[in-house]
């Protein structure tokens, strides 16, 4: 395995882990979810729960993808440009939402947004790069 590779499949892993870790807090624990994690108005317990469901199912596929990031290079790049639309979303509401822009003004919950953002980003950087290097 080439170091582009391990390097993408550390990236995807670190994805994965994200999208598990926050879709099952979002489906198990949604009241504290919205409170301490994203508090985008109005609370919705059953679309917690779904969005939980699909970001923790995303995530678990590309944890089972994460050392076969050669053969499910497709895969990945789904995973990969999904989440990096969910944080672009979350930086557009901050930008749409004048009551949110305390929010993305304080630097915890910008610096998890950003780091978001730039951590799909970059799997997705990675993923078209091995793409185009592949024999």
């Amino acid at each position: 395995m080439s170091w582009q590779e391990r390097l993408l499949s550390v990236m995807v892993g670190l994805n994965g882990v994200v999208l598990l870790v926050t879709g099952l807090s979002l489906a198990v624990v949604p009241d504290w979810f919205y409170t301490h994690l994203a508090p985008f108005p109005p609370f919705n317990c059953h679309y917690a729960g779904d969005a939980g469901i699909f970001s923790a199912a995303l995530g678990g596929i590309l944890l089972v993808a994460t050392p076969q990031v050669r053969i499910l290079r497709p895969v990945v790049a789904i995973g990969t440009a999904a989440s990096l639309g969910h944080a672009l979303n979350h930086m557009y509401d901050h930008w749409r939402d004048s009551s949110l822009h305390h929010h993305l003004l304080h630097p915890s919950h910008a610096m998890k947004d950003l780091s978001l953002v730039l951590l799909a980003g970059l799997t997705l950087l990675a993923v078209t790069v091995a793409h185009l290097r592949k024999p």
